[in-house]
Protein backbone atom coordinates (compact mmCIF):
# COMPACT_ATOMS: atom_id res chain seq x y z
CA UNK A 1 0.00 0.00 0.00
CA UNK A 2 2.96 2.28 0.28
CA UNK A 3 4.09 2.04 -2.75
CA UNK A 4 1.06 3.10 -4.25
CA UNK A 5 0.69 5.98 -2.80
CA UNK A 6 4.24 6.93 -3.53
CA UNK A 7 3.59 6.45 -7.33
CA UNK A 8 0.30 8.77 -7.18
CA UNK A 9 2.33 11.46 -5.50
CA UNK A 10 5.05 11.36 -7.87
CA UNK A 11 2.55 11.23 -10.64
CA UNK A 12 1.71 14.68 -10.15
CA UNK A 13 5.17 16.13 -10.76
CA UNK A 14 5.19 16.68 -14.47
CA UNK A 15 7.29 18.13 -17.33
CA UNK A 16 5.08 18.70 -20.03
CA UNK A 17 7.00 19.30 -23.52
CA UNK A 18 4.77 20.02 -25.94
CA UNK A 19 3.99 23.24 -28.07
CA UNK A 20 1.00 24.17 -26.93
CA UNK A 21 -0.89 22.52 -23.33
CA UNK A 22 -4.48 23.32 -23.72
CA UNK A 23 -6.82 22.69 -20.15
CA UNK A 24 -10.71 22.31 -19.05
CA UNK A 25 -9.55 21.63 -15.82
CA UNK A 26 -7.11 20.80 -13.66
CA UNK A 27 -6.08 20.76 -9.91
CA UNK A 28 -2.50 21.26 -8.75
CA UNK A 29 -2.23 20.48 -5.30
CA UNK A 30 -0.55 21.97 -1.85
CA UNK A 31 3.00 20.27 -2.91
CA UNK A 32 3.00 19.83 -6.94
CA UNK A 33 5.45 21.47 -8.83
CA UNK A 34 3.91 21.21 -12.90
CA UNK A 35 6.81 22.95 -15.01
CA UNK A 36 5.38 23.51 -18.78
CA UNK A 37 7.53 24.25 -21.42
CA UNK A 38 5.37 26.24 -24.09
CA UNK A 39 2.02 27.73 -24.11
CA UNK A 40 -0.77 27.12 -22.29
CA UNK A 41 -4.58 27.85 -23.58
CA UNK A 42 -7.79 27.94 -21.32
CA UNK A 43 -10.15 27.40 -23.74
CA UNK A 44 -14.14 27.58 -22.92
CA UNK A 45 -15.10 26.81 -19.48
CA UNK A 46 -11.65 25.97 -18.68
CA UNK A 47 -10.25 26.35 -15.09
CA UNK A 48 -6.94 25.50 -13.02
CA UNK A 49 -7.07 25.01 -9.28
CA UNK A 50 -3.66 25.63 -8.55
CA UNK A 51 -2.73 24.94 -5.01
CA UNK A 52 1.07 24.07 -5.53
CA UNK A 53 3.32 25.71 -8.31
CA UNK A 54 3.21 26.00 -11.77
CA UNK A 55 6.25 26.92 -13.88
CA UNK A 56 6.04 28.68 -17.34
CA UNK A 57 8.42 28.92 -20.22
CA UNK A 58 5.69 29.72 -22.46
CA UNK A 59 2.67 32.12 -23.03
CA UNK A 60 -0.85 31.60 -21.01
CA UNK A 61 -3.82 32.46 -23.71
CA UNK A 62 -6.99 32.69 -21.80
CA UNK A 63 -10.33 32.38 -23.35
CA UNK A 64 -12.12 30.21 -20.34
CA UNK A 65 -14.65 32.94 -20.21
CA UNK A 66 -13.46 33.17 -16.69
CA UNK A 67 -10.27 34.07 -14.76
CA UNK A 68 -8.37 30.70 -15.40
CA UNK A 69 -6.87 30.49 -11.77
CA UNK A 70 -9.81 31.86 -10.15
CA UNK A 71 -8.97 32.28 -6.25
CA UNK A 72 -6.67 29.90 -6.39
CA UNK A 73 -3.34 30.21 -3.72
CA UNK A 74 -0.92 28.85 -5.63
CA UNK A 75 1.78 30.29 -7.29
CA UNK A 76 2.70 30.84 -11.23
CA UNK A 77 6.17 31.51 -12.36
CA UNK A 78 6.97 33.29 -15.71
CA UNK A 79 10.16 31.76 -16.53
CA UNK A 80 11.35 31.96 -19.81
CA UNK A 81 12.54 34.68 -22.37
CA UNK A 82 10.01 36.95 -23.67
CA UNK A 83 6.22 35.69 -22.76
CA UNK A 84 3.10 37.52 -22.44
CA UNK A 85 -0.55 36.71 -21.26
CA UNK A 86 -3.30 37.41 -23.42
CA UNK A 87 -5.96 35.98 -24.31
CA UNK A 88 -10.39 37.39 -24.41
CA UNK A 89 -10.82 37.21 -20.94
CA UNK A 90 -8.52 38.65 -17.89
CA UNK A 91 -6.16 36.23 -15.56
CA UNK A 92 -6.36 36.55 -11.89
CA UNK A 93 -3.15 35.57 -10.16
CA UNK A 94 -2.74 35.01 -6.06
CA UNK A 95 0.96 34.64 -6.63
CA UNK A 96 2.95 35.80 -9.65
CA UNK A 97 6.66 35.25 -9.77
CA UNK A 98 8.53 36.82 -12.78
CA UNK A 99 11.78 35.34 -13.64
CA UNK A 100 13.77 34.46 -16.94
CA UNK A 101 15.57 36.79 -19.39
CA UNK A 102 13.44 38.91 -21.66
CA UNK A 103 10.22 41.18 -21.43
CA UNK A 104 6.92 39.82 -19.26
CA UNK A 105 3.86 41.43 -21.51
CA UNK A 106 0.49 41.64 -19.89
CA UNK A 107 -2.40 42.23 -22.69
CA UNK A 108 -5.11 41.94 -20.04
CA UNK A 109 -6.35 45.07 -18.07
Amino acid sequence: MKWLIILVNLSFITDTFAQLVSVSGVTVTNTTLITIKGNLSGTIGASVDNNGTIDFTGNIINNSGGTLFGTSSGTVVLNGAAQSVTGSDPIQFNNLTLLGTGMKTLEQD
